[in-house]
């Protein structure tokens, strides 16, 4: 295992070079002009294999709707040409919301998500020709243990975890959110979703990574004599009925789900980890999850892995931490060895579901030429 060092690398050529004298299987091509290829999501072809992803920006108002802010963003995001716009964060219900300028949708307001994706697709045609229209996906959202609503945390848990119940110092009485809670929260997830198809989006994203609600839900063994914890169809329930009731009332309507296959800590609080050894993977669960989604019509998978209040190395690696965080005891590029090797996992099980990689920010100019090998060797 090698140390943790900071990107230094003036040239391509000394990357490959670290890369091999950490003897990492992590591909690479020169020619990125494989990235320019029309790529299928379900019945969406995408104008090529580039990616915006669900970063947060956290400045919409006060009542969800994107700011001027969040639409400079998301103008710039259009213009660059990606195929794929997945749009951030966007919560369900107000006290789902990580923090007061996360997006919000509800019937108020969906005119200003109307305004983002029309804008978006304007700008997209005008900068990279009329013919180019990206795929645009909305992030539905509940933070769960990560609420903050109104700026002070009101964490909402599915269950108790050894592992991340003292980061909010939660007594072992602290209540978690019932069954009959979690009955109507399905409908608020439909109905934010016919909100986001009523503005335009071509698909929604049922967000089940990074420790928020419907992640802690698939990993929640400990929820005891529940419908939504204990059992593999229990803890799959809320995912699995959520995307059947889109499908079934907007067949149109793309659903898909950025699903951490691997959450890196310990069982059983963590979901797609080895019960003995929980910095390794065991997507037996995973694997049988999307085969699930599959069947229910969903057309792809955004691969996840890691809990960024947690262990954000495993999400995104990074040359320095946060305030309070921690120096990783492992090479940046090992994390992106196991982000590579992970969704090559999830791909080879399923080689007609599109599968969307994320977490190589850390590469900077030279992820074109690792997306570029990925997409060459499908993983």
């Amino acid at each position: 295992m090698g140390a943790h060092e900071n990107f230094h690398y003036k040239t391509f050529e000394e990357l490959l070079k670290n890369i091999e004298e950490l003897k990492l299987d992590i591909p690479y091509e020169t020619d990125i002009d494989i990235l320019k290829k029309p790529v299928k999501y379900g019945s969406f072809i995408c104008p090529n294999a580039l990616a915006i992803h669900p970063m947060e920006g956290c400045d919409s108002g006060a009542d969800g709707s994107p700011s001027d802010l969040t639409f400079r963003r998301y103008e710039r995001f259009a213009r660059g040409g990606a195929g794929l716009l997945w749009v951030e964060a966007t919560a369900v219900v107000h006290e789902g919301r990580a923090n007061p300028r996360q997006l919000w949708i509800h019937k108020n307001n969906v005119h200003s998500f109307e305004k983002l994706a029309d804008i978006s697709r304007e700008l997209a045609a005008e900068s990279m020709g009329s013919k180019h229209r990206p795929l645009m996906i909305l992030q539905l959202t509940h933070s769960g243990r990560y609420s903050k609503p109104v700026g002070k945390p009101e964490p909402i848990i599915a269950q108790h975890s050894a592992v991340l119940d003292k980061t909010h110092k939660l007594p072992a009485d602290y209540p978690l959110i019932t069954d009959d809670e979690l009955d109507r929260l399905k409908e608020k997830f439909v109905e934010a979703a016919r909100l986001a198809k009523k503005a335009g989006f071509d698909g929604v994203d049922i967000k089940s990574c990074h420790g928020y609600l419907l992640i802690e839900l698939l990993g929640s063994f400990t929820r005891k004599d529940s419908r939504y914890g204990g059992s593999f169809e229990n803890r799959t329930r809320f995912l699995l009925e959520v995307a059947e009731q889109i499908k079934s009332e907007m067949s149109d309507l793309i659903v898909t789900s950025r699903l951490n296959v691997f959450d890196g800590y310990a069982y059983p609080y963590g979901f797609g980890v080895d019960k003995n050894d929980y910095l390794k993977t065991d997507l037996t669960e995973p694997i049988l999850l999307i085969e699930k989604l599959k069947k229910l019509g969903v057309p792809g998978i955004n691969v996840a892995i890691g809990n960024p209040y947690y262990n954000p190395h495993h999400e995104r690696p990074y040359d320095t931490p946060i305030e309070e965080g921690y120096i990783p005891d492992e090479h940046p590029l090992e994390n992106i060895e196991k982000s590579i090797t992970i969704a090559k996992e999830v791909i080879e099980n399923y080689r007609d579901l599109t599968t969307v990689g994320s977490g190589f920010s850390w590469l900077r100019l030279y992820v074109p030429y690792i997306a570029a090998g990925m997409v060459k060797n499908n993983c």
